[in-house]
């Protein structure tokens, strides 16, 4: 989370003009991108709690919806950008709450699937279309033109970080 409401102006990187590697343009928009980001987060997270579920579980549901054969934990985990660790975690409560089911592949019911159960689609339809609306609603100022140039950089954005990341830099500060 960024928590930084009051973003620095052009004037305030004056005084840092001394290192040739600063862009005042490109850290203004890093650090509203970074405002934006952690807002947009705490907007989605406190609407998901409202149906009484996680980001974490929700996204594993949207995968899952994507595949009526379902998916390998590790297939899951790495669909969802976690840990095979954080996918057990979050497969074992969606299973106890009967949102998804595992299903044994072999007799030695080492290799499973996960699925979504009549009960995880049913949630998703019931959450759907507050949230379709309330993203609409959120997008309504933004025009079609806009949201293209933004979905452009925010791929050319995803090439830098993915680039920053293969160089092994895992911390921007």
């Amino acid at each position: 989370m960024f928590c930084m409401k009051d973003l620095p102006t052009r004037e305030d990187f004056r005084p840092l003009e001394v290192y040739s590697s600063l862009e005042p343009s490109s850290m203004l928009l890093f650090y509203q991108f970074l405002r934006s980001g952690s807002d947009l987060l705490n907007i989605f997270n406190d609407y998901l709690i409202s149906y009484g579920i996680s980001q974490g579980r929700f996204v594993v549901l949207l995968i899952l919806r994507r595949k009526d054969k379902g998916f390998a934990p590790s297939d899951l985990a790495e669909s969802a950008g976690v840990t095979r660790a954080t996918m057990t975690g979050l497969v074992d409560g969606l299973e106890r709450d009967g949102f998804v089911k595992r299903e044994h592949l072999d007799e030695d019911k080492r290799r499973t699937n996960v699925k979504i159960t009549k009960k995880g689609e049913d949630l998703l339809e019931n959450i759907f279309p507050d949230y379709f609306l309330s993203i609409a609603n959120l997008m309504s100022d933004v025009t079609d033109e806009e949201k293209l140039v933004v979905s452009k950089f925010l791929s050319k954005l995803d090439l830098g970080i993915s680039n920053w990341r293969s160089k092994g830099n895992k911390n921007v500060a």
